[in-house]
């Protein structure tokens, strides 16, 4: 087994390609499916299952790819020790709900000229998949919400993945409109009155949905609309009188101008939904400087802007 081995295998998950991981590595596609039948041969086990849409991890697979991260990252704590660490770029990873102050937390990371060399990474995606990515160390953070009704079952898995979740904020669910909604000057909006326009949600595919990036969704939408990114969505309630139902929080900038966020009532106040906004980790392990520093940035952003 060598670290080459290692870095194929590793590219080869983070993308779910062994065609996407040679281009990312500047290698032939039959080198990458080479080396990784030769380490799954020298263990004696399978690592990767190969289907229509690429390659998915076995359970030895998830397993060996902790494992090797592990070993990375250890090989590169090495080299930066005789090599110097001024050339070396600072690396972060982080998945994430469609958080806009997760992505103007970065902005203002790569905007700060005291790093001069990084390397950034965000992936905005399912629940199941940040938490995924976090367990096998793609990712070395990533920032989902629970609320009462899925608490139990988000910290369960999370528990399940040896992972820990960190509370950032609280947030009540707030109803995104266009500004020239019929229901955007109202102080509140109710489940019923939102019903009888097009519900837009992100998609979270074969997920539970415990996992929904919705803190609250109608009984019955009579139209819905699907979409998997924040700029369709966007699009969507800025051309159609749909809605969106989320944390409230907007920001001048990553924000379109036309777009309000208007608090959803509720009726009981004793079963009322909130959101906790938190970072998921790995149990008892250190962030990166990168990280720690990413997510002061994070809280300061906000506390500045308030849901």
């Amino acid at each position: 087994m060598t670290i080459q081995q290692l870095q194929y295998f590793i590219t080869s998950a983070k993308y779910s390609s062994v065609s996407r991981a040679a281009e990312e590595l500047f290698v032939s596609q039959s080198a990458v499916s080479k080396s990784l039948k030769a380490l799954e041969d020298e263990l004696g086990t399978i690592l990767i299952e190969r289907d229509r849409r690429g390659i998915r991890l076995t359970p030895d697979g998830m397993n060996f790819l902790r494992d090797s991260y592990t070993l990375l990252n250890r090989f590169e704590d090495i080299k930066q020790n005789y090599t110097g660490r001024a050339s070396l770029p600072e690396k972060l990873d982080v998945s994430s709900q469609h958080y806009i102050f997760a992505v103007a937390a970065l902005a203002r990371f790569a905007a700060d000229k005291s790093t001069a060399h990084y390397a950034l990474n965000i992936r905005e995606c399912p629940t199941s998949e940040i938490i995924d990515n976090v367990a096998s160390r793609i990712s070395e953070i990533g920032f989902i919400y629970y609320n009462s009704a899925n608490k139990s079952f988000i910290l369960r898995e999370l528990d399940q993945n040896g992972l820990e979740f960190t509370p950032l904020a609280e947030a009540i669910p707030h109803a995104y409109l266009n500004k020239d909604h019929p229901l955007a000057s109202k102080e509140a909006v109710s489940l019923e009155e939102l019903a009888q326009y097009p519900f837009i949600y992100y998609n979270y595919d074969t997920d539970n949905t415990d996992f929904a990036e919705e803190v609250m969704s109608p009984s019955r939408a009579e139209r819905s609309v699907s979409v998997s990114d924040r700029n369709t969505l966007f699009t969507m309630i800025k051309l159609t009188e749909g809605y969106h139902i989320g944390s409230g929080y907007l920001l001048d900038g990553f924000t379109p101008d036309n777009i309000t966020a208007v608090p959803v009532a509720q009726s009981s106040a004793a079963q009322k939904l909130s959101m906790t906004i938190g970072r998921i980790s790995l149990k008892g392990q250190a962030l990166s400087p990168a990280a720690e520093a990413f997510l002061e940035i994070c809280r300061e952003i906000l506390t500045e802007k308030s849901f």
